[in-house]
């Protein structure tokens, strides 16, 4: 009973956006997440969601090639709200009942929901390439805040170290910066697949996928999950059942992330 929601992720998105995107380049998706974390010993239900980078809302000389693509390239931050918790009952709160109580607004995070690297360079609102990285010394050029600059130093991406690449996402986007661009160095890379669920699909095309990724901090970093189920067309012993059913979660009825036409062998389907 003491975990049962009061706050719903399919309807809180815009919310969240009016009190914690920050900046009119971030923001959250419309369908939000849950997920589990312990606290004081209780694993309890949050309202999850990255602070994204979108694209969509860079207006004037942020738009230019050099800021869009260098500069503006990670989101900033998981958002959490524990999901039975309220400010205010809505009648006392005098009009301003009824609002999530952010995590990051508690006078200690819990442990479970502490994040050593807020940012994220991957995610459902970002729909274009970033190019990232620059040799020891350089001065940073990422936005972070508005008076701290960053620069990437993951794993990620494609090296544009040579001139081949340069050349092949060149042609690829249609864009000679890439190619002349002075910025563009020895320690640059190229950031293209964003979407979580397509760099899933991209090396696991066998998998049918859940249709909602969600992100979760795991051992001190922010991680997307992506759920994915193997399907057959004859498994002994089992029913065929709609895997758009066997897939439909709580957040809404029918808002289940695989396709209703697929088929699997109830055996199947209860593996994730």
């Amino acid at each position: 009973m003491s975990n049962i929601r009061l706050l719903d992720p399919a309807k809180i998105e815009r919310t969240f956006t009016q009190q914690q995107q920050l900046r009119a380049f971030y923001g959250f998706p419309p369908q939000l997440d849950v997920d589990r974390y312990e606290v004081n010993g209780q694993l309890q239900d949050f309202i999850v969601a990255l602070r994204e980078l979108d694209t969509s809302g860079l207006s004037g000389n942020q738009t230019e090639w050099i800021n869009q693509h260098l500069v503006y390239t990670h989101g900033n931050g998981i958002v959490t709200a524990q999901a039975n918790e309220i400010n205010a009952a809505l009648e006392d709160g005098g009009g301003q009942g009824g609002l999530p109580v952010f995590t990051s607004d508690k006078p200690e995070v819990p442990e479970s929901l502490r994040v050593q690297e807020p940012r994220t360079y991957y995610g459902e609102l970002i729909d274009t390439y970033s190019i990232v990285g620059a040799p020891d010394g350089a001065t940073p050029t990422e936005y972070d805040t508005d008076t701290e600059r960053y620069t990437y130093s993951g794993r990620g991406g494609v090296p544009l170290d040579n001139i081949v690449n340069r050349m092949v996402f060149a042609l690829f986007y249609g864009e000679r910066n890439i190619l002349f661009n002075s910025s563009i160095n020895e320690e640059s890379k190229i950031m293209y697949v964003r979407d979580p669920a397509d760099r899933v699909q991209a090396v696991a095309p066998w998998l049918t996928l859940d249709g909602d990724p969600y992100p979760a901090v795991v051992d001190g970093r922010i991680t997307w999950i992506v759920d994915g189920y193997t399907t057959l067309e004859n498994y002994p012993y089992a029913q065929r059942t709609p895997l758009g059913e066997s897939t439909t979660d709580a957040l809404q009825p029918g808002q289940g992330g695989c396709d209703p036409s697929w088929t699997a062998t109830s055996a199947t389907c209860a593996t994730r």
